[in-house]
């Protein structure tokens, strides 16, 4: 297989899977992790915009979301020398899980 340059740290390695974009376990889970630590802030916005859009339009819902993505897209040109910290938006669609319906989450 070709090589490839790690997503995470921009590292150069060789991938043992076709799929593989991280060098080493250590940076898939550091990338992981700050996605999931930024969805989590991305996730109150987006459910106030949907479900109190009153809230939502007074405090400007909307353009806070927007800067935070802004304020996310410079810290990655910053820290990660411009290397994105999200997946294309194929493969952030095919991952949302379909048991995100009338049953919730399954809890």
């Amino acid at each position: 297989m070709r090589a490839r340059v790690c997503a995470e740290c921009g590292s150069g390695f060789t991938p043992k899977k076709p799929s593989a974009e991280f060098c080493c376990h250590a940076c898939r889970q550091v990338f992981n992790n700050r996605r999931a630590m930024r969805g989590a802030q991305l996730y109150d916005l987006v459910m106030t915009m949907r479900f109190d859009r009153k809230t939502a339009t007074d405090k400007q819902v909307w353009s806070v979301l927007c800067g935070l993505a802004s304020a996310f897209r410079a810290g990655d040109q910053h820290a990660r020398d411009g290397r994105r910290s999200w997946r294309k938006l194929g493969a952030a669609l095919s991952g949302i899980p379909m048991a995100y319906g009338k049953a919730g989450d399954g809890r």
